[in-house]
């Protein structure tokens, strides 16, 4: 298909009425000479980055939301939760925020803390409690 052609095509071949209104937003925002430029691809690829791509903030609470809602399921190995809950606290902690909110989603692996700190480290709460390190 020909270079002037391809993002006029896409931009008909677009989901009518969908929930997103792209067709409509793209036909409405876009004038029909850029859909059939040379470089009309380029313009609607960069006309839909501006309006649909996440920009860093909306992702780092995408990701955090995901980190903080993540509750371990009824029967759910306690091993596969650590591990699915250590993979969204690096992906949170790769945003760059301050991951202290951590410790409050621990009463989410509905286990209790001494089982997931053996689990996690080994260590037994009971000891810790013992030497005073905790409460």
């Amino acid at each position: 298909m020909p270079a002037k052609k391809q993002a006029i095509v896409i931009a008909l071949n677009m989901p009518q009425g969908d929930d997103s209104g792209i067709r409509e937003k793209i036909l409405e925002h876009m004038p029909t000479s850029d859909l059939e430029d040379e470089n009309g691809l380029t313009k609607l690829t960069k006309f839909m980055e501006n309006h649909y791509e996440k920009d860093e903030l909306a992702s780092s609470l995408e990701k955090y939301e995901d980190f903080y809602d993540y509750k371990r399921e009824k029967n759910q190995v306690v091993a596969d939760f650590i591990m699915e809950f250590d993979q969204k606290y690096k992906r949170v902690s790769k945003t760059g925020n301050d991951i202290t909110i951590t410790y409050i989603s621990i009463p989410t692996s509905q286990v209790s803390r001494d089982h997931l700190a053996r689990e996690t480290t080994g260590a037994d709460w009971n000891e810790f409690r013992a030497k005073g390190y905790i409460v």
